[in-house]
């Protein structure tokens, strides 16, 4: 499995793909659908510091994973506005935030996470680390003890 994942790994951060937000959230779907185990909770993350440059749509790709019951969180590296010629897909109208929210992110308790820029990385992934535990034992409490809603 580890060297499968590693091979994986290598092939989406190919240069050519950087920014295929969809193909990093296939590659994800993809490493789930054969995982030799089940699990209660299925989430991918997906980080980076611009939209989707190429490829198919990463709503499409959210929905294949929301589909299969796929939670997608994101988490975003703001970067100052440039003049090269690739600054609107860093920073795209609206912001880099909004846009995953309304393109990448989805599914059961889904949330863009911020970094402020690429020396604050280590403090955002932290924080959406912790959010995302405290998410999933909220979820294994109430699936322990949680009465189901009463139906009409």
């Amino acid at each position: 499995m580890r060297q499968h994942v590693s091979s994986g790994i290598a092939s989406w951060r190919h240069p050519a793909r950087s920014l295929e937000t969809a193909h990093r959230s296939d590659f994800g779907v993809t490493q789930l659908d054969q995982a030799p185990y089940k699990a209660h909770r299925r989430v991918i993350d997906v980080s980076g510091d611009g939209d989707n440059n190429s490829g198919r749509a990463p709503a499409a790709a959210r929905d294949v994973a929301i589909a299969k019951g796929i939670t997608i969180n994101g988490l975003v590296i703001l970067t100052e506005p440039s003049s090269h010629s690739y600054s609107s897909h860093t920073n795209p109208p609206g912001g880099l935030a909004n846009y995953y929210r309304n393109n990448v992110i989805g599914g059961a308790g889904a949330f863009v996470a911020v970094a402020e820029k690429f020396n604050s990385f280590g403090n955002a992934i932290t924080k959406k680390l912790i959010a995302e535990i405290a998410q999933a034992e909220l979820q294994q409490h109430c699936r322990r003890h949680c009465a189901p809603a009463p139906t009409r």
